[in-house]
């Protein structure tokens, strides 16, 4: 409705029963969003290898050209995801979460709500909705872009979320919030990882998904059936500091 380019415009992904239509309106992000289409099947794949299925859905994802790149921002709402300009990201309005794969972190972000988006938005529940996707985006980037590039993201994550308050109780509207329930909350299940291994860590994320898990009380209690009841207590003493 609000733009017949749409039509012409546009890439077209499925994965089994769930569908994302890629479009660009400016003809200079044709190449970028050909290839961010073919990265939306692979991660979309990969995510539902690894955290089991999801309900049929249908999304768009939009390049949008905002001036020269650096107004605006991306979002997301249900059934959409606005991206900005990918071809103008740059060390200037993106420093923080590595421009060179903005637009394959911000996806893989948004794809991964498809599975972790079941808590409250308002209070610090809100962390098994975004740490999950933020984690989730990271695997997706050591899945397909590498190791090294995984690792030298979570040095920077631990460089930013140092002395950050707990995530345990934060208020929503703390002025530290989004790097606590985003970043600090992505290192704390990096290092669940670390300490189950990589096939129990990822049993445990399905069972998480498959039982709509809304509630850190009773993900801790999925965790002691996971493994046991010392990591489950190792688990709630580190999101308490």
């Amino acid at each position: 409705m609000a733009s017949d380019r749409f039509d012409q415009q546009s890439y077209s992904v499925t994965s089994g029963n769930t569908t994302i239509d890629v479009y660009y309106l400016d003809e200079k992000n044709k190449k970028s969003t050909e290839l961010l289409s073919n990265q939306t099947q692979h991660v979309l794949d990969f995510f539902k290898s690894k955290f089991g299925s999801i309900d049929s859905q249908h999304e768009s994802i939009v390049v949008v050209p905002r001036g020269n790149g650096t107004s605006g921002g991306g979002y997301n709402r249900p059934g959409l995801v606005i991206l900005p300009d990918i071809d103008a990201i740059s060390e200037d309005n993106h420093p923080k979460y590595a421009p060179d794969i903005y637009a394959f972190k911000y996806l893989s972000h948004e794809i991964a709500h498809k599975w972790w988006s079941k808590a409250s938005t308002i209070s610090w529940q809100d962390w098994l909705n975004e740490s999950f996707a933020e984690y989730s985006c990271l695997l997706a980037v050591e899945a397909f872009i590498g190791k090294e590039r995984f690792d030298q993201l979570i040095d920077l994550y631990v460089d930013i979320t140092k002395d950050l308050p707990a995530i345990w109780g934060i208020d929503r509207n703390h002025e530290q919030a989004f790097d606590v329930l985003y970043t600090k909350g992505a290192l704390k299940l990096h290092n669940l990882r670390l300490k189950i291994g990589v096939e129990a860590f990822y049993r445990f994320l399905s069972q998480l998904h498959e039982q709509k898990i809304a509630d850190t009380d009773d993900l801790l209690k999925q965790l002691s059936i996971t493994t046991d009841q010392a990591t489950r207590d190792w688990f709630e003493a580190t999101l308490k500091k």
